[in-house]
């Protein structure tokens, strides 16, 4: 008995300190008072009856702690069940039965025994928990009829202390329960999410890698390039230098890409290309005359192309050309002559790339062309272009 009062102290500290238990709430059924040898009569015994059972009842609501609180079962079926009546109880059935209809958690029914002859009270008291679905607890008490005041105390005293320790075990145990499934819960959800951001880190590889091997495969099958420039040229030694004003140049063509060299500082690319160029100028004012200036290139070029990183790069250049001019001017006599100069030249190139696409097939930037052409004396002139290259 002390061990299990020690117990009681010890979990009823647990459960009032760490859980912040409220009250049980326990309904007690009418007990049974059967009676033994008895030979009052009948009017007398149900009188008798209904004081015993008033008296051990009201020793059990006496006992009310912080921790269980005693109600009638009676107060509760009276007001739900109308013309369904489960009392009184006598077994688990009966039980399960109270605690499902009336949704309450436990339930304490049972039976005294008087035995007339042998002046001897004895009593089965039995607890259902509704958590359990069973008889959690089972007290079967006698001892004799001097003092039935006291008997009803001292078995009021013994259920209320052991039912505390019952259902206090009983909670500790549910309480364990929960925290582990919840444990096992909070495991299972960082698992999943654990597993979610594996999934989503080998899909994010998955399609990086899909992505690197598209650009590999675009950069090995993007040999050929469409190159389209337009801006400005300078006359730096012509004939006509005194004469024209250079008004614009554009150039555009193909070039084949041929990767070279692949290291981790620097790609180096060949570019080999056919261009075709105009320019136009007109005459200065100055001159007094009327002069349209068309000036047609066919370049061959080869292009070095180093680069530097994903987004830029630098080429430089140069080829043989084929140059025509169409110079409509007028002439002494007030009439338009059209001269048609050609001849073969070479020129040099240099210029850089900034990638604007998000894969590496686009790039704008700007051409530096110096151009040599033989005529009789050597045409020089320069090209400023702002240029597009895209592969494809």
């Amino acid at each position: 008995m002390l061990n299990r009062v020690f117990k009681f102290i010890i979990l009823s500290t647990f459960f009032l300190v760490d859980i912040n238990l409220c009250a049980i709430d326990i309904y007690m059924d009418d007990f049974q008072i059967i009676r033994l040898n008895s030979t009052e009569d009948q009017q007398v015994i149900e009188e008798s009856n209904k004081e015993i059972l008033f008296l051990f009842e009201n020793k059990l609501l006496q006992t009310t702690t912080n921790t269980i609180t005693y109600g009638y079962f009676s107060d509760i079926s009276t007001d739900k069940s109308g013309d369904f009546n489960i009392s009184p109880i006598d077994d688990s059935l009966g039980a399960l039965a109270a605690c499902f209809f009336y949704n309450i958690d436990y339930i304490l029914f049972g039976e005294i025994i008087i035995d007339i002859d042998n002046n001897e009270y004895f009593a089965i008291i039995k607890l259902y928990s509704n958590y359990k679905n069973e008889i959690i607890y089972d007290i079967r008490y006698s001892d004799n009829m001097i003092d039935q005041d006291d008997y009803f105390q001292v078995l009021a005293n013994t259920i209320n202390q052991e039912l505390s320790v019952t259902l206090l075990e009983e909670l500790l145990i549910e309480h364990e329960k929960l925290e582990q499934e919840k444990l096992e819960e909070e495991e299972e959800e960082e698992q999943e999410e654990e597993a979610k951001d594996i999934e989503e880190e080998e899909k994010d590889e998955e399609e990086e890698i899909v992505i690197e091997e598209d650009e590999k495969n675009e950069d090995k099958n993007s040999i050929i390039g469409f190159f389209t420039s337009f801006g400005y040229y300078y006359v730096l030694n012509s004939e006509w230098k005194e004469f024209i004003t250079s008004v614009t140049s554009m150039e555009f063509g193909i070039k084949f890409d041929f990767e070279a060299a692949d290291n981790e500082r620097m790609d180096f690319h060949l570019r080999p290309g056919l261009h075709f160029n105009y320019s136009f100028a007109f005459n200065k004012d100055r001159t007094g005359l009327v002069i349209h200036y068309h000036s047609l290139l066919f370049r061959l070029l080869l292009e070095a192309c180093f680069e530097f990183s994903d987004k830029f790069d630098f080429f430089i250049g140069s080829g043989v050309q084929y140059r025509f001019d169409i110079i409509d001017y007028q002439g002494p006599t007030n009439t338009f002559v059209t001269d048609i100069p050609y001849a073969l030249g070479t020129f040099a190139s240099l210029g850089f790339d900034f990638l604007i696409g998000k894969r590496k097939n686009t790039y704008i930037g700007v051409t530096n062309i110096f151009d040599f052409t033989f005529f009789n004396e050597i045409d020089v002139n320069t090209n400023f272009l702002l240029h597009f290259y895209s592969k494809f």
